[in-house]
């Protein structure tokens, strides 16, 4: 492999972290949004099922795509608790108001 290539790899290595990352805002921002209307309708954070729903989907999804289900669960679990979290913290401000 040449080292213009190896640049080239990287460069877009470092495109796609950057995309990953505006997707996860996007994803978080929705999150607060959802935590939002919780709120407004008086349901709880966090929803019995829901996390087994996503990360047994995604794990499946990941699979389908050739990646290890193991590490898509961990990627996913770490996701839904800083979602969770996220929603509790904008829960216990609007409390404190």
């Amino acid at each position: 492999m040449s080292n213009r290539l190896l640049v080239e790899l990287r460069e877009e290595i470092d495109r796609l972290d950057s995309e990953l990352l505006d997707v996860m805002v996007r994803r978080f921002e929705c999150c607060r949004e959802i935590g939002l209307e919780k709120m407004r309708l008086g349901l709880p954070v966090k929803v019995p099922g829901r996390e087994e729903h996503v990360v047994g989907g995604m794990e499946k999804l990941g699979v389908d795509l050739g990646i290890d289900a193991e590490f898509v669960k961990k990627i996913y679990t770490m996701i839904l608790e800083y979602s969770v979290n996220l929603q509790t913290v904008l829960r216990d401000n609007d409390a404190e108001l």
